[in-house]
């Protein structure tokens, strides 16, 4: 466990979570309604493909979510991650899935975002940390805010989905604010 408190933990992803619950939610059409995941059908061999890539070339993290029972046992319930680390210009984007829509709306993706932007800033001494979301995606523009993060800009009709093409809102967070926070 990297990160965890009572209810919930991150750990580094393994190819053993990559099950058919995984694989359903990046072929669920809700929980995939605000990005370009879906589009394409995916497959568990291509799952464990592109987990296997990401750990190979050492410029993304990426941690399972998993909420503990009350019977003993552990939830996969989605993923948060750090993509494109740049350890040059020392800026990263932050993604997440909450793949179980059980989780939605109860804060996860916000406390487990304050425990990756901990790990950006204090374990990898990052200056600047990213995201964008579609700007209809409003669950998710309220978790970028509550982390702290900025609007910086938006880029026009940068996404397609099935609702039509969207603006792709751009988030940011510096260091110095983080550390002020």
């Amino acid at each position: 466990m990297i990160y965890q408190n009572d209810d919930y933990y991150i750990r580094p992803l393994e190819v053993e979570d990559v099950n058919s619950n995984y694989v359903e939610w990046l072929n669920d059409p809700k929980t995939n309604r605000y990005t370009s995941r879906g589009k394409w059908p995916m497959y568990p061999r291509m799952a464990v493909e592109i987990l296997k890539t990401l750990e190979g070339h050492g410029r993304a993290i990426v941690w399972a979510i998993f909420r503990k029972g009350i019977d003993g046992q552990e939830y996969h319930i989605g993923n948060i991650g750090l993509h494109d680390i740049d350890m040059i210009n020392r800026s990263v984007e932050i993604a997440w899935l909450i793949g179980d829509q059980g989780y939605w709306g109860k804060g996860v993706a916000t406390l487990v975002g304050k425990w990756v932007l901990t790990h950006a800033f204090n374990k990898l001494n990052l200056h600047r940390v990213w995201c964008g979301c579609a700007s209809n995606n409003k669950a998710m523009i309220r978790v970028a805010e509550k982390l702290g993060m900025k609007l910086i800009g938006a880029t026009p009709e940068g996404l397609s989905i099935d609702s039509g093409w969207v603006n792709i809102m751009h988030f940011s967070l510096l260091r110095r604010n983080y550390d002020q926070a």
